[in-house]
């Protein structure tokens, strides 16, 4: 299902030029609010991913008043991918800032995992999420053993039903 094709969430928030109009049809916002807010995603997976995950903190900019807002800054946020028991700390990315993408890869085995995403700031952020999983393979030299240790696992058999 993963391998491949990437998932995303949010994607709404980055609606453009126009922040007071929003569309019937656009139903997919993510946000924050504050930094007691905390948002949890759970994935499972049925084989070993090369994963990669990506937090984009969007939304318009515009002059309202004679201000200038940028809706894409209010918040700086941070992303952590979490183990099976929801707890232990597979990786995190917190170190970017205001506006950039926080980003983690990494290799996950079959299981149940979490994503957790938390704001920096007292302030409401929207944000995309992205995850694509490509289906990790083994190296070439690990297919060379395995396949070896096959074959001695079928010389033996032959030799006892000899």
């Amino acid at each position: 299902m993963l391998d491949g094709v990437a998932v995303s969430i949010g994607s709404d928030g980055n609606q453009g030029a126009s922040p007071i109009e929003v569309a019937p049809t656009q139903v997919d916002f993510l946000s924050i609010d504050g930094t007691s807010d905390t948002d949890v995603f759970q994935f499972t997976l049925d084989s070993t991913f090369d994963m990669t995950f990506t937090l984009d903190m969007v939304g318009p900019a515009y002059t309202r008043n004679g201000g200038a807002y940028d809706l894409s800054s209010l918040s700086d946020l941070d992303l952590v991918i979490l183990d099976s028991d929801g707890v232990s700390i597979l990786a995190e990315s917190n170190t970017t800032g205001l506006n950039v993408t926080e980003s983690i890869n990494l290799l996950l085995g079959p299981g149940t995992y979490y994503s957790q995403i938390t704001g920096r700031d007292d302030a409401v952020q929207f944000y995309e999420y992205t995850f694509v999983g490509l289906q990790a393979v083994p190296e070439p030299g690990s297919l060379l053993v395995l396949g070896l240790f096959g074959t001695v696992v079928a010389c033996r058999r032959r030799r006892k039903a000899v």
